[in-house]
């Protein structure tokens, strides 16, 4: 597999490189993303509303790589509703609504691929996206926080969320939401009717349940909180059913 950046994978998908340029010696670094240059770099001048070159992998530099240098300028890669998905050699799907990110969740495309989700207007962030080479452990660039998704381990706490909230409705005849606490720019369920009821219940599934969203990570918990989202909007009792009933309906729309 050949090695790559984000940038390209995304310049690829938005448009292509940054036309021009000036010959750059072997082995230059683009001041952006890292990479290199490829014999060919563009200077760049932040402007005054430009407060990320801090987060530059070299910060003190003025050289970027052509696919930055497309980038940094696009108003379409920086936008939240074009610029927010994931992008490989097919090139770019749009991740917004929890349709969206189960299907990639539950099929994501052939490695490389790299996946960015802008949460402010005009937001940098593809140039600090890293490469996935594994579709089970992928890392998301959410805004200007990076998190590591353990795909398996976040359907396995999706499925396990989901088969406890409907025991206990079945049991209290009360619809339950289980509370799973993120960060407050991770807030991104849009249940909005959680209960208390999952933090005082003392039960045996509870526990363990508890115990298993424990160890996830943040990527872990951000994952589960889509899946499991997905799974209630559909109304299906598990990921896989969910997916499932996600293709069928697509195949329905477009008469496939």
């Amino acid at each position: 597999m050949i090695a790559t950046t984000a940038s390209i994978l995304a310049a690829a998908a938005f448009g292509g490189e940054a036309p021009g340029g000036q010959a750059a010696p072997e082995g230059t670094r683009c001041a952006a993303c890292g990479g290199d240059c490829h014999g060919t770099s563009h200077h760049y001048v932040a402007g005054k509303s430009f407060n990320d070159k801090s987060m530059f992998s070299h910060p003190g530099g003025d050289r970027v790589c052509a696919s930055c240098s497309s980038l940094l300028l696009s108003d379409e890669a920086t936008s939240g509703h074009t610029g927010s998905g994931v992008v490989s050699a097919i090139g770019f799907k749009r991740l917004l609504s929890n349709r969206e990110r189960l299907a990639f969740l539950t099929a994501p495309p052939e490695p490389p691929f790299a996946v960015a989700l802008i949460t402010a207007k005009r937001q940098h962030v593809w140039w600090m996206a890293r490469v996935a080479y594994d579709r089970d452990v992928i890392p998301v660039q959410f805004g200007h926080r990076a998190l590591i998704v353990d795909r398996p381990r976040a359907i396995a706490a999706a499925d396990a969320v989901l088969e406890y909230e409907a025991e206990t409705t079945e049991r209290d005849q009360k619809t339950t939401y289980v509370f799973v606490p993120l960060s407050r720019d991770l807030k991104l369920s849009q249940d909005g009717q959680y209960t208390s009821r999952f933090q005082i219940d003392q039960g045996n599934h509870a526990r363990s349940l508890k115990q298993q969203l424990s160890r996830l990570s943040l990527g872990d918990l951000w994952a589960m909180s889509q899946l499991r989202s997905a799974a209630r909007e559909l109304k299906t009792p598990t990921v896989a059913d969910a997916a499932r009933a996600l293709t069928a309906t697509e195949a329905l729309a477009t008469g496939d």
